[in-house]
């Protein structure tokens, strides 16, 4: 859990990504959000439950993944705040 402690820590880091300059802790919590979303759900089960999963499937999985990147896009995103989310 040492990305925990470093992602309260890295708001004055700034790194070059694919969208521009972002702070570190934004980057890192980008990346908890995908690691969990695809621990529930992973590449292949999203396509599956996209083209033939019944409405009360395709609308879990969109809660779930909701639910991440709105945390992810938060202003202090709490990695324990991203455990709490369940699909």
């Amino acid at each position: 859990m040492q990305d925990q402690n470093i992602l309260l820590n890295d708001e004055n880091t700034i790194l070059a990504t694919e969208r521009g300059l972002e702070p570190l802790f934004q980057v890192r919590a980008r990346r908890l959000c995908d690691d969990r979303i695809n621990r529930y759900y992973p590449v292949w089960q999203q396509l599956n439950i996209l083209r033939s999963g019944t409405t009360e499937e395709q609308a879990t999985m969109d809660q779930f993944i909701n639910a991440c990147r709105a945390w992810s896009n938060g202003d202090q995103p709490d990695p324990a705040e991203l455990e709490k989310i369940q699909p």
